[in-house]
């Protein structure tokens, strides 16, 4: 992957003379992806078999430091995610960027951040993950602030990298803490301190710090503000980052950290209550968005608390919800990204008040749209109804107190009928109806636009209908397993007969078809709701004290022997 980044530098200059054009170019580095998806295939028949993989480079023997990689099923799904969207975005950057002379440089962002995502799902030492965590922190703020003429996308990526890298220090000194606790830094000797690690006085501190990295990397609340406005990124970044990539660093984290943190009360209701209150605020903001990728956005956080929620749990079906929701969300939402992208490029127009009756000119942008948008809303026979029948199923926890499990629940059914109609939203306002602004004229995109999301929308719809998923099922079993810290049976089957949740499904698509209905007046009340104090504004803030703290530092650089004697002598 890195040798195809510096592919993209090194064939971008003669691009630039038209001896490679962006597409050809995006085709050529799309094989890179598709090589290393194919590799990771081929470890399937042994992983099933509960075999792991390591791999160790010698990097500070003196201090015991390696540079190690790890494979077991849990890093090999988010891996295999992670080259077959990839492979899909880059063809799709190349339809995206058609005509762009210096669209390489978007090529090479994107396959450096492809590398550093793998390297950071394959880590087998936390100081190799840590410095991987870091290189997407950076990346991303590449790719977020690539127009960087543009005020919006300047801010979208200091305000990304100024939270992830926050999040990032206390990762670091959370790591550190495990290593020295554990006796070591590898995860080979890790994963089997378990008891050691949660016996630990240590233990809240580490719990904490890892925590705050995982919970700012994947934008849970309070963190979350700077996904939403990471979307003045292009599309193709959009896509990735925010469905299989970035923002699912953090519930890699803490996956990978559950055998041997989790199982404790601290661990269930700090990832819980956070995973909750996250699932909750972002289908609630989403409900107010306007602009395409503004409501992909906060459907995205939600669904990224539902995930962090999961992981709190301690039962096997919500490990089981964990791994089927992470891979229906990562296929729909690619798929819905691209599409408000295709729309975007050949209408020029993302606001959902001037769209509208797109179906017509756009046919098969509406196909491949409806079919994620309804496995988003969670409707059979569509594979994300099997990640919302799976959620429901851990909504009542046979361990909590009769209210607590109760909230619980009710907060799934209200996040499931905000979801109904964020989908319903984003397809009816887009391609329904009449256009509202007579000046927006769509046509339809190239074939070779149309097929980058059309793959995953068509395995949406027929991934739990094929004949001979025996293979997929044991992978998603294996990785549950790894991060569960024991077995956990996962079936792709759809139905599963009449049960409690499929009735909670039910009351879910009926509220959320009812918010659809009356979206307009329910949104009017939202506007109506003004919040005096927002996070946004705290952030403000904060960086006001920040930098004021620099005015007040730097004041004491005047130039006076005095003034420096005085500040070292009381030092």
């Amino acid at each position: 992957i890195f040798t195809s980044a510096l592919i993209a530098a090194l064939f971008g200059l003669p691009s630039l003379n038209r001896r490679l054009t962006v597409t050809q170019l995006s085709g050529l580095l799309a094989m890179a992806p598709l090589a290393a998806f194919g590799f990771l295939l081929s470890y399937l028949p042994d992983l099933q078999a509960n075999l792991v993989f390591t791999w160790k480079i010698r990097w500070l023997p003196s201090m015991g430091f390696d540079a190690a990689f790890y494979l077991d099923s849990l890093s090999c799904l988010f891996a295999l995610l992670i080259t077959f969207i990839g492979t899909l975005v880059v063809i799709y950057t190349g339809q995206y960027f058609k005509g762009d002379p210096t669209a390489w440089r978007f090529l090479t962002f994107l396959l450096l951040f492809m590398g550093t995502m793998l390297g950071l799902v394959m880590a087998g030492d936390v100081l190799t993950l840590f410095m991987f965590w870091e290189g997407t922190s950076i990346v991303s703020f590449l790719l977020v602030a690539y127009k960087y003429k543009d005020e919006d996308a300047r801010r979208g990526a200091f305000k990304a990298l100024f939270i992830t890298g926050g999040g990032g220090i206390a990762l670091l000194v959370g790591l550190l803490l495990v290593g020295f606790t554990a006796g070591g830094t590898g995860f080979v000797t890790i994963l089997g301190c378990g008891d050691l690690l949660r016996s630990s006085p240590l233990y809240p501190a580490m719990l904490v710090l890892i925590a705050i990295g995982a919970f700012t990397k994947s934008a849970q609340f309070p963190f979350h503000i700077w996904l939403p406005e990471a979307m003045s990124a292009p599309t193709p970044a959009s896509a990735y980052l925010h469905s299989a990539t970035m923002v699912k660093a953090g519930i890699y984290l803490m996956a990978r950290f559950n055998p041997v943190l989790g199982q404790t009360e601290l661990w269930f209701w700090l990832l819980s209550l956070t995973g909750m209150i996250t699932m909750l605020v972002g289908a609630y903001q989403g409900l107010k968005q306007n602009d395409l990728k503004a409501l992909l956005a906060y459907s995205t956080v939600s669904q990224l608390g539902m995930l962090m929620m999961m992981i709190g749990q301690d039962m096997q079906i919500a490990f089981k919800a964990l791994v089927i929701g992470i891979l229906a969300h990562a296929l729909y939402k690619s798929a819905l990204f691209m599409v408000a992208g295709v729309v975007d490029h050949e209408t020029g127009m993302r606001d959902l008040r001037r769209l509208g009756g797109l179906r017509r000119s756009m046919p098969y942008t509406f196909y491949i749209g409806a079919i994620a948008a309804l496995s988003m809303a969670g409707l059979p026979p569509l594979f994300g109804f099997l990640a919302k029948e799976t959620l429901l199923a851990t909504a009542f926890h046979p361990s909590l107190p009769g209210l607590v499990s109760w909230i619980f629940t009710l907060a799934s059914i209200i996040t499931g009928a905000l979801m109904f109609a964020l989908a319903a939203m984003l397809l009816w306002d887009t391609f329904m109806g009449k256009s509202r602004d007579e000046t927006v004229h769509g046509h339809e995109a190239t074939v070779t636009m149309l097929c980058a999301p059309a793959v995953p929308a068509v395995m949406s719809l027929v991934l739990s209908h094929l004949p001979g998923l025996k293979q997929e099922a044991a992978l998603l079993a294996n990785a549950a397993g790894a991060a569960h810290g024991s077995k956990v049976k996962v079936s792709l089957a759809l139905w599963t007969g009449l049960n409690i949740p499929l009735m909670l499904s039910a009351i879910a698509i009926t509220i959320g078809l009812a918010l659809f209905v009356y979206r307009h007046r329910v949104r009017e009340l939202q506007q109506q709701i003004s919040v005096k104090y927002t996070l946004n504004a705290v952030y403000s803030g904060l960086l006001k004290i920040i930098d004021r703290g620099a005015y007040l530092a730097t004041r004491l650089q005047q130039g006076k022997l005095r003034t420096y004697l005085v500040v070292i002598l009381a030092g």
